[in-house]
């Protein structure tokens, strides 16, 4: 006698909206796995990949819904253009810190409808730049704080290994007179590797290349 096949059920049918719902409900308790997101949507796996293709796909869905929105940007009224890029500067660095994945997929996850763009644009030009000049600050000023970012999370886990920056470098002057003669001159100390410091410091570079650039607001003389 011939086993019969068990009949296989019709497989619930998802859409995009579903399973960015899930990736939000999964959310940061661990790795996002295209089984996590199938368990949660009552699928198979394979459902989940057709829809999406990839596990990157499924991070890039995170990245992007969970990046912060305009509505949580810092208010310019009563700023100047450098202070609030300062501030937005302070922002963004918080928000990479928060939830590092989003500085795999940058700009493409922090704005991918170009509306932080539009607005920190208009912002711009109403402090008195042009249009040109307000769009590339605001890019310019987004993309050094991914950098620094980037590099202060490698920073973050080497000193959680065991292995902090300043200490190598420390080490390497005092190495003797001959070694590092140019950087012997700065007197570094420990508190010129505090990432805020640093940061402080870096914003003061970021600003002052902006404003050294054509279209932007220029002082009265």
């Amino acid at each position: 006698m011939r086993a019969q096949k068990a009949k296989r059920g019709r497989t619930p049918a998802i859409n995009a909206e579903d399973i960015t719902a899930a990736v939000l409900r999964i959310g940061k308790s661990g790795p996002l796995t295209m089984q996590k997101v199938a368990d949660t949507l009552g699928v198979d796996a394979t459902t989940v990949y057709r829809h999406v293709g990839s596990v990157q796909a499924l991070r890039s869905i995170w990245a992007r819904a969970s990046a912060p929105s305009v509505e949580r940007w810092p208010d310019p009224s009563e700023e100047t253009w450098e202070s609030w890029l300062a501030a937005m500067a302070q922002f963004y660095r918080k928000a990479l810190t928060d939830d590092p994945a989003l500085i795999e997929f940058a700009q493409a996850a922090l704005d991918p409808e170009f509306e932080g763009l539009e607005r920190a644009t208009r912002i711009l030009v109403d402090f008195g730049f042009d249009a040109r000049a307000g769009a590339f600050a605001h890019g310019f000023m987004i993309n050094n704080v991914i950098g620094f970012v980037h590099q202060q999370l490698i920073a973050d886990e080497e000193e959680k290994q065991g292995r902090p920056i300043f200490v190598g470098v420390l080490r390497a002057l005092q190495a003797g007179p001959e070694r590092l003669p140019t950087l012997r001159q700065i007197g570094l100390t420990q508190e010129d590797f505090d990432s805020d410091t640093a940061f402080e410091r870096f914003l003061g570079y970021v600003i002052d290349g902006i404003r050294a650039q054509p279209g932007t607001p220029k002082e009265c003389s």
